[in-house]
């Protein structure tokens, strides 16, 4: 075939990957809609399979056809190992694309929440459940403002909180702290700060749905806040060193999830604690900004 030209280009995109005229699918706002329309007519899966391999071969170098197959793999015929190579071909192509990243970063999403209906190990969970939280990175730091993937690592990241306590047979608060493993035992500060950053950046719009929803999930794993304060306290009581700084951390945005997360609403003795707390962070390890922002608030 001759090299198409960009305008057809386009109109491949519009038609294959795109949900409306101008939003790409692979989003969380695009869940309600897997697939294009003229995909999700084709009334047989192979038939749907067949459509958007065939696109890789006819256009073997668009980034978002290889994407897209990824995605039907993973959520469709759970082949999760071929969708992960496809998601790495595309990026191939468009190492910079955010778009890209965050696809990536839902496929192997997808691939943890199966490993958990399965009941699988908690360890097994992790090394997907941190591809994924990788590949979320890396879509923030080539578009910051896109909040998808903010809200698609807390989603993840609460997911595996949830089943860690559901393993131990213990309250969350109480599974976590007992790990060793950093990325899930600070997962509670993780999914506060990304979703302290989405509320940031919509302080002109209306509130997310998706936010509220971690939300409400992050104050199910929370438990009675007291509780957790006092795991939080203890915990900090034994590590006088290289990890109290996310301990501390995590006490600060308990005693907040206390008062529903508005600053106004605490007290001031528990203000006064929070500013000690940061402060020591800040002079064990000046260089992490999230005590910075927790600060400055």
């Amino acid at each position: 075939l001759p090299e198409p030209s960009e305008e057809s280009m386009e109109l491949l995109r519009r038609i294959f990957i795109y949900r409306n005229e101008s939003e790409l699918l692979g989003s969380e706002s695009a869940a309600g809609k897997a697939y294009s329309q003229i995909v999700t007519d084709i009334p047989i899966s192979q038939g749907q399979e067949r459509v958007l391999h065939h696109l890789t071969e006819l256009f073997p170098y668009e980034a978002h056809f290889w994407a897209h197959l990824a995605r039907y793999h993973a959520n469709e015929l759970r082949d999760y190992d071929g969708a992960i190579e496809m998601a790495d071909r595309a990026l191939w192509l468009e190492p910079n694309d955010h778009v890209l990243h965050h696809m990536k970063g839902m496929v192997c999403r997808s691939q943890a929440y199966e490993q958990i209906r399965q009941s699988l190990p908690l360890d097994t969970i992790l090394k997907k459940a941190k591809l994924a939280s990788s590949a979320f990175t890396e879509a923030r730091e080539n578009n910051f403002d896109d909040e998808h993937a903010f809200i698609s690592e807390a989603q993840l990241i609460i997911a595996v909180i949830d089943y860690a306590g559901k393993v131990a047979r213990k309250d969350p608060v109480s599974a976590v702290a007992d790990l060793s493993d950093p990325w899930i035992k600070e997962g509670f500060q993780a999914v506060e700060d990304l979703l302290m950053q989405v509320r940031q950046k919509r302080r002109d719009r209306a509130d997310s749905q998706f936010e509220q929803r971690c939300q409400a999930r992050l104050n199910v794993l929370y438990g009675k806040h007291e509780n957790a304060l006092q795991i939080w306290d203890n915990l900090l009581i034994k590590e006088r060193c290289a990890y109290a700084p996310p301990i501390r951390r995590q006490i600060v945005w308990t005693l907040l999830a206390r008062r529903e997360r508005d600053w106004d609403k605490m007290w001031p003795k528990e203000v006064e604690r929070c500013v000690e707390l940061l402060e020591n962070n800040i002079k064990d390890d000046p260089s992490d900004e999230r005590n910075i922002r927790l600060w400055i608030q």
